[in-house]
């Protein structure tokens, strides 16, 4: 358990006070990384603990929870990266267009989107 990969159930009743101000963090986290203030964790009622979460899918997560539709959460992640100076890099290559980055971005999207039912269900979002 000390890997962080797997984790009791702390509690199954959550109540809506929990839930709510868990969510309320977690969106005040991911909104921090667009101005570089990166917190690794989000948290996670229902095992009473933290789950690591990168910097790139907080900002798609951000992006959700402000209701940026899925189609655009590239596109969305790219305009807060690009105001802060960053570029994708792919296969030790610094993308330069906003289209590389943006399909890159897209691409890293995929790995994240089966995971949004569990962070959900351990209520982080």
């Amino acid at each position: 358990m000390t890997s962080g990969y797997i984790h009791p159930v702390t509690n199954r009743d959550i109540t809506d006070s929990i839930a709510k101000r868990s969510i309320d963090f977690n969106r005040h986290i991911f909104s921090n990384q667009c101005k570089k203030q990166y917190v690794r964790y989000a948290a996670a009622p229902l095992i009473g603990g933290g789950v690591l979460i990168n910097e790139v899918s907080q900002v798609f997560l951000y992006g959700l929870m402000s209701g940026v539709d899925e189609k655009g959460l590239g596109a969305f992640a790219w305009d807060i990266l690009k105001a802060q100076g960053r570029k994708l890099n792919k296969a030790g290559v610094d993308l330069e267009s906003d289209k590389e980055n943006i399909k890159e971005l897209d691409s890293v999207l995929q790995d994240l989107l089966p995971k949004i039912p569990l962070y959900k269900n351990l209520g982080i979002l």
